[in-house]
C-alpha cells in the first residue's frame, strides 16, 4: 500500500491496525449507589403483550441443536374528449405475536406474470399480476449508496470473533463500537430509559449528559413474563424466554460495545399507554449509534426454513468474503488488491439470489410492522441469530442494489433474467427497506410509501398499523389518539397529507372511494418531479361531505384522447376508436411519446416498432407476431431496448389497477403539453383536465390527475391518474374536488 491508491485505502482500514482487544468496565461508585427510585418521570408503552406459557428449557434446547443445512438448488385515430373551455370554478408498540399467522410463500415463477383475456378481439392482453402487497419499483438501482449505513470489516482478533465461535466472555467485556457516529446524543434526546449492560438492569437518563446508546430490535413471538424487580423494572417484562433476552445483551455488549442499550421490554413502560413515547420513536432510533436486530426462529417455523435463513445469511457473507459469522476471510491486503465484494454475476447466478433473498425475509422480523421503521430509521444495522451468524445492513443493501442494477443490462438482452429480477424486487422486503431508507434521507416518504409498505407486514393489534410507522411520516403533525380504531386513523392521516399540500395522496383509483383512503385503493409511487418535495405554492383544504377544495394548483384542458386498452364497462367506449396498428403515423408516435420512448433517436423506418414495443406488453396478437418474425435485426436489437422502460411503465399501472374491474389505458392531449399517458376509471364527461402541483407550470413533473365535469359544474370528479414524467400545464386554478 505505498503507492498513491494504496495510501487512501490505508485510511479507510486505518482503525483495523489500532491495539483494540476489547474493553474490560467496572462500575464507578456512582454506579453502585444509585437508586433504584430514579425512575419516575416519563413512562411509556408499547402496544400488545401476548402472554404465552412457553417452556425456557425448550427455547434453550432449540438454539444449542446445530442444524444440517442444504444449499437450495438454482434453480387507435383519435377522438376529441372534452371542449377547449371549462366550465365556471368556485375561485379563478407492542411486538406482533407471531402464533396462527403463517406467511405467504411468495414463489418465483411464471405464474407472476399471466394474460388476461377481455371481449377485445383480436388475441389476449398480458399484464403483470401482482400480489397485493407488492412494492411497485420504477428505478432499480438508483442512488442507493448514500442510505446503506457504515460498512465494517473486522480483521482483528476482537471478543466478537471469540464470541461467535463460542467461547465465554467475561460479563464485563465490552467490544469496540465501531459504528458510533461521531458526536454522543443529548441528554434532551435520550429515551427515558436505558438498559445497562454494565450493571444488568434498567436505569433513568434523568440526570444522564450526553450519551452514546445503540437500539434492539426484535420480534417477541409467542411470551412468558419475567419478573422484572431482576432488571430493575416495576412490570412484568414479556419475552419469549429468558435465554433469549440473555443472548440479545450478549449480542449488544460484545458486538454493539456500547455499555448503554435501548429495548422496547426494559426501556418503555409496559403497564401504561402513552401517546408522547409512541411521538418519540423516530428520535430514539435516530441519535442510536447503531441498531442491534435479533432473528430468531418463529414458533412452529419449519426446521427446514430457518436452515433456509443461516444459509442465506452465509452465502451473502460469501460474497463479502467473509464467514458466516461475518468476519472477513482473507487480509486487508487481499481485500484491498481484490475488492470488498464478489460481484460478479452471470442469468443463472440472479435466480439463486433471488431464492436467497427470498429465504432471508422467512424471518418474522422482515414481515412485522413495527420493526419496519426500526430499520428504516436507525443509521446503521447488524443482524444477528441465535446461532451467531451475523451480516450487517450495509451488506445486506449492497447485495440487493447490485440485484437490482442486473435489470437494465438484462432488459436490454431481452433475457428472462430481467422478470425474475423485477419480480424478485417487487416482493422484497429487503428492497423495500432501502428504498424507504432512500427516500426517508431525502424526506420524500409519501402517504402511499407509507400505506403499502405495510400491506405486507403483520401486527397484533390493528392500531399499530399506524401507531407503528409514524416513526416514517415526515412533514406531517398528525396527533396520535389511542381511542380510533386503526380505519379512522389512517383516514386522519391521509388527511394531514393532504392540508400538508401533498398532491400525491390524491394519486390512487379506487371503485369505493374518491378522495378519501380506502383498503382497496394503491396509490402511484412517484419517483419523479412530485416525489422531489418542491416549493409548491399551492394549498389543499379538506372539506366536509368527501370535497378537497385545491387553490393554485396546475390545470389544462384536456383537447383529445386515445384509448389502448379497456376493460369491463369501457369495452364498448374503445370499440368506438380504432385498433393502434390503423391509427396514424402522427397518433402511433405519440403513443409511444406518451410512454416516454425515445422516439427521436430511433431511425424514422423502425418508428413503428417502437408502438409495437408498447402494443406487444398490452395486448398479444398474431399480426404483430408474423410481422415480427419478418422484421430486420436491427429492429429486434431496437424492440428490447425499448421494452425496459415500457415494462417498468406496465409495472406502474399494473399496481393502480388492482381491484379495479373498470378501467381503460388512455393517451391524453392538452392545450399545453401532450401526449401524455393515463389510467382512467369512467369516460370523461363534456368537459376533462389534468391537475398537477403548482410547480409544474414552470418545470415539467410526473404525475398528475384527470378530473371531468359536466357543462356549467362547478365541482370536478377525480376519474383517473396520470404516469407520464413530463407533464407541463398551462396555467393555475383553483377548483373544488368532489367524491
Amino acid at each position: 500500500m505505498d503507492n498513491q491508491e494504496g495510501g487512501s485505502k490505508k485510511k479507510i482500514f486505518s482503525w483495523l491496525y489500532t491495539n483494540r482487544k476489547g474493553r474490560t468496565l467496572k462500575p464507578t461508585h456512582a454506579d453502585q449507589n444509585e437508586s433504584s427510585n430514579r425512575e419516575g418521570g416519563r413512562k411509556a408503552r408499547l402496544f400488545g403483550i401476548t402472554k404465552a406459557s412457553i417452556s425456557e428449557n425448550k427455547d434453550s434446547q432449540e438454539q444449542s441443536q446445530t442444524s444440517q443445512r442444504a444449499t437450495q438448488p438454482a434453480t387507435q385515430s383519435s377522438a376529441a374528449a372534452a371542449g377547449p373551455s371549462r366550465p365556471p370554478s368556485v375561485g379563478a408498540t407492542s411486538r406482533e405475536s407471531s402464533a396462527n399467522d403463517p406467511l405467504d410463500d411468495t414463489k418465483l415463477s411464471e405464474d407472476s406474470f399471466s394474460p388476461m383475456k377481455d371481449d377485445n378481439p383480436p388475441g389476449e392482453h398480458f399484464m403483470f399480476r401482482l400480489p397485493e402487497e407488492a412494492w411497485r419499483e420504477t428505478e432499480p438501482g438508483k442512488e442507493l449508496t448514500l442510505c446503506m449505513g457504515k460498512q465494517t470489516f473486522d480483521f482483528c482478533n476482537l471478543p466478537s470473533k471469540d464470541w461467535a465461535h463460542g467461547k465465554s466472555l467475561p460479563s464485563n467485556l465490552f467490544g469496540h463500537p465501531i459504528l458510533r457516529h461521531t458526536q454522543p446524543t443529548a441528554p434532551s434526546l435520550l429515551p427515558p430509559r436505558l438498559f445497562d449492560l454494565l450493571l444488568n438492569k434498567t436505569v433513568s437518563t434523568d440526570r444522564f449528559g450526553e450519551t452514546f446508546y445503540a437500539v434492539i430490535s426484535h420480534v417477541w413471538g409467542d411470551t412468558i413474563e419475567l419478573d422484572g424487580k431482576e432488571f430493575n423494572v416495576d412490570w412484568q417484562i414479556p419475552v419469549s424466554s429468558r435465554g433469549k433476552l440473555i443472548q440479545m445483551f450478549e449480542f449488544a455488549r460484545i458486538v454493539g460495545g456500547e455499555r448503554y442499550v435501548c429495548i422496547d421490554i426494559l426501556c418503555l413502560d409496559q403497564n401504561q399507554s402513552n401517546e408522547e413515547e409512541i411521538a418519540r420513536m423516530q428520535s430514539y432510533y435516530s441519535y442510536a449509534t447503531e441498531c442491534l436486530v435479533w432473528l430468531d426462529k418463529a414458533p412452529n417455523q419449519e426446521p427446514r426454513e430457518w436452515d433456509g435463513i443461516l444459509d442465506a445469511i452465509e452465502s451473502f457473507n460469501e460474497r463479502f468474503k467473509c464467514d458466516k459469522h461475518g468476519h472477513p476471510n482473507i487480509t486487508p491486503k487481499q481485500m484491498l488488491e481484490s475488492g470488498i465484494f464478489d460481484a460478479r454475476v452471470d442469468e443463472r447466478q440472479s435466480f439463486v439470489w433471488a431464492k436467497k433473498f427470498q429465504a432471508l425475509e422467512k424471518a418474522l422480523w422482515f414481515r412485522r410492522v413495527w420493526t419496519l421503521q426500526e430499520a428504516v430509521i436507525s443509521e446503521n444495522l447488524m443482524l444477528c441469530t441465535p446461532e451467531r451468524y451475523m451480516i450487517s445492513g450495509a451488506q445486506l443493501f449492497s447485495a440487493i442494489s447490485l440485484y437490482a442494477m442486473m435489470v437494465n443490462p438484462f432488459l436490454d438482452l431481452g433475457a428472462p433474467a430481467s422478470i425474475v429480477i423485477l419480480n424478485a424486487l417487487q416482493n422484497s422486503e429487503l428492497w423495500k427497506i432501502l428504498r424507504l431508507r432512500q427516500l426517508y434521507r431525502k424526506r420524500q416518504v409519501s402517504f402511499w410509501h407509507i400505506v403499502q409498505a405495510i400491506k405486507s407486514r403483520k401486527c397484533l393489534h390493528d392500531q399499530d398499523r399506524v401507531f407503528g410507522i409514524l416513526g416514517l411520516v415526515q412533514g406531517v403533525d398528525s396527533p396520535i389518539d389511542l381511542t380510533l380504531s386503526a380505519e379512522r386513523l389512517l383516514e386522519n392521516l391521509h388527511a394531514d397529507y393532504l392540508k400538508a399540500g401533498d398532491l400525491s395522496a390524491l394519486m390512487f383509483l379506487s371503485e369505493k372511494e374518491t378522495i378519501n383512503y380506502h383498503p382497496a385503493s394503491r396509490g402511484f409511487l412517484l419517483s419523479g418531479a412530485l416525489a422531489t418535495k418542491r416549493r409548491e405554492s399551492h394549498k389543499i383544504t379538506v372539506l366536509s361531505n368527501n370535497r378537497v377544495h385545491l387553490q393554485d394548483v396546475g390545470f389544462d384542458s384536456i383537447t383529445k384522447i386515445y384509448p389502448m386498452l379497456s376493460f369491463g364497462n369501457m369495452i364498448p367506449w374503445r370499440k368506438q376508436f380504432p385498433e393502434i396498428y390503423k391509427v396514424t403515423t402522427d397518433v402511433a408516435i405519440d403513443v409511444v411519446r406518451a410512454w416516454d420512448l425515445d422516439v427521436d433517436a430511433c431511425p424514422e423506418d423502425l418508428r413503428i416498432w417502437l408502438v409495437y414495443t408498447v402494443y406487444s406488453l398490452g395486448r398479444w396478437s398474431d399480426t404483430i407476431g408474423k410481422v415480427f418474425q419478418a422484421t430486420s435485426e436491427e429492429a429486434v436489437t431496437m424492440y428490447y431496448r425499448a421494452v425496459r422502460k415500457a415494462m417498468i411503465t406496465w409495472l406502474s399501472i399494473s399496481t393502480l389497477i388492482q381491484k379495479i374491474e373498470n378501467y381503460a389505458i388512455v393517451v391524453i392531449w392538452t392545450q399545453h403539453c401532450g401526449p401524455v399517458l393515463a389510467v382512467i376509471t369512467e369516460v370523461p364527461k363534456q368537459y376533462a383536465y389534468i391537475v398537477t402541483p403548482s410547480s409544474y407550470v414552470d418545470e415539467p413533473g410526473e404525475g398528475f390527475l384527470v378530473l371531468t365535469a359536466d357543462a356549467g359544474a362547478t365541482v370536478f370528479r377525480k376519474i383517473g391518474v396520470g404516469l407520464s414524467t413530463k407533464v407541463k400545464p398551462r396555467y393555475l386554478d383553483t377548483i373544488t374536488l368532489a367524491g
